[in-house]
């Protein structure tokens, strides 16, 4: 029969190239891994501001953002509202449950000099830059701090 690609414009060369590009990240990765390699921390700064809240789920689908300080009613998030926020704690909370731990203890939001605003979970540790998923997510978190909005609305 013959080569089919023979006479026309051959993929075969894009293919060796994309071929040796995925190659090279596996190679990277595995190498990052064996030596043990981390990368390095965004700057935080100083915190500017920081508040505990405990989100508790209501019958109806909302869920309701309570001072962990003051057990006082921060907000209420309407059900199919604020649906960062809610993928955000259902992760956290599927962390949580996955280490056999309660949602007794709060959540911490806390806003950084630099500008960094993460929520951390004080059950697990686990912490997220929640400036990695833009403005418009931050302002999201950053009402519940009651601190000025990022985008500065």
């Amino acid at each position: 029969m013959g080569d089919p690609y023979a006479g026309t414009n051959s993929p075969r060369k894009p293919l060796i190239a994309l071929g040796a590009l995925v190659a090279f990240a596996l190679l990277a990765v595995i190498g990052a891994r064996v030596t043990g390699y981390t990368p390095p921390e965004p700057e935080r700064g100083e915190v500017i501001a920081s508040r505990d809240l405990r989100f508790v789920d209501q019958p109806d689908g909302a869920v309701h953002v309570i001072d962990a300080t003051s057990d006082r009613l921060v907000a209420s998030l309407a059900p199919g509202s604020d649906n960062f926020i809610r993928g955000v704690l259902r992760s956290m909370a599927r962390e949580r449950r996955s280490h056999s731990l309660g949602m007794q203890l709060p959540f911490r939001i806390t806003q950084h000099s630099g500008g960094l605003l993460t929520l951390e979970d004080t059950a697990t540790g686990q912490r997220i830059d929640i400036q990695a998923f833009g403005p418009t997510q931050v302002d999201s978190f950053a009402r519940l701090l009651d601190i000025p909005q990022a985008n500065g609305s």
